[in-house]
């Protein structure tokens, strides 16, 4: 179990593992020398929606999913994760 220690800090009492991961990419990063290791590649970075954020936020709920598929999990068995992005831009993990 984890207990809060101030504000923003989480002590874990047991060392936390990753246990299940997923990565999506746009067409081209699918094309790229490691596009045959996505998990998926979505043709189309719109996702069918209406902003780019939204569509991001659908790229890492995918990805989430996905990740706790390969893990045998449910998003009930979850209550940390930790999501980033190559280029940093990590806000849509945050709505998530």
């Amino acid at each position: 179990m984890a207990t809060k220690k101030g504000k923003q800090t989480i002590v874990f009492a047991v060392k936390p593992v990753i246990i299940g991961y997923s990565t999506v990419a746009g067409p081209k990063e699918g094309q790229g020398p490691v596009g045959p290791y996505f998990d998926k590649i979505y043709p189309d970075l719109a996702m069918g929606q209406k902003s780019f954020e939204k569509a991001e936020r659908q790229m890492m709920l995918n990805a989430i999913d996905t990740a706790l598929e390969k893990a045998s999990l449910s998003r009930s068995n979850i209550d940390y994760f930790v999501a980033g992005d190559l280029l940093n831009q990590i806000i849509s993990s945050g709505f998530s």
